[in-house]
């Protein structure tokens, strides 16, 4: 399996970001999902203003987890992964963490939760968890509450329905 750092620079030396202008649009937190039996990482795009409140994303790709190679591409207007919120592409959304604390706090949940997100990649859909494993999702889910604002995390969960299926499931 690529570590997410590799498939991150495969998709900026390939222009597989397909062409985003890195100054103007921002790529999401990545999230587990499944094409049949094949693991991937999915991410969508939204812009970088330096506000919190932005439109909400217009775009999302797939990444083989294994290989790290771009396997869709999806501008919302044509196959918009979050169609069932019927909200437009103009619709604006608050992207700010909920957490509340200095900056140094937040970077430090942040780094956490991308480790953590780096050790949920090699255990992903096993139908059961050790203990530990459980704890590691546990933590994950509390930072994301944390990180992620709740409008956002409307379009995270449609990302990958079945991420967040099995991870309800498992945490129950």
């Amino acid at each position: 399996m690529k570590k997410m750092e590799e498939i991150m620079m495969v998709l900026i030396q390939n222009n597989a970001i397909v062409a985003a202008h890195m100054e103007l649009e921002a790529v999401s937190y990545p999230v587990p999902g499944k094409i049949n039996d094949c693991i991937v990482e999915r991410f969508f795009l939204f812009s970088n203003q330096p506000t919190t409140i932005k439109c909400r994303p217009y775009a999302w790709f797939s990444i083989d987890s294994e290989t790290g190679k771009l396997l869709q591409y999806c501008n919302c207007k044509v196959q918009d992964f979050a169609e069932e919120l019927n909200t437009s592409l103009t619709q604006k959304i608050d992207y700010g963490a909920p957490m509340k604390g200095n900056n140094k706090e937040l970077m430090a949940a942040k780094r956490e939760f991308t480790s953590l997100y780096a050790q949920i990649r090699e255990f992903v859909f096993l139908p059961s968890l050790e203990d530990v494993q459980k704890k590691i999702l546990s933590r994950y889910k509390e930072l994301q509450d944390q990180l992620i604002s709740s409008e956002a995390l409307s379009y995270y969960q449609l990302l990958s329905k079945e991420f967040y299926a099995w991870m309800t499931k498992t945490l129950s």
